[in-house]
């Protein structure tokens, strides 16, 4: 699984079900993160994006954001 650009990232899965995320950025690949399973990328996949939630010169209004949010977070969609 790979995300993002300049850096992006690879997210390689181990035989014990844990992940491995390594960081690429121009020519350099470096360890990124572990995680110990499938809930923990997601964790990790969503801290990032929330850090970094668009790609430069994308827009959106937040208040549907917001409402995204508040669903992902309680299971049910308002």
């Amino acid at each position: 699984m790979a995300w993002g650009s300049d850096p992006d990232f690879a997210a390689e899965r181990r035989p014990d079900g844990s992940w491995q995320v390594s960081r690429h950025e121009r020519g350099s690949v470096r360890p990124y993160a572990e995680v110990p399973d499938e809930d923990g990328l997601v964790l990790l996949l969503l801290e990032h994006h929330r850090a970094h939630p668009f790609p430069l010169a994308h827009r959106t209004d937040t208040v549907p954001v917001e409402r995204l949010v508040g669903s992902a977070t309680s299971g049910t969609e308002s």
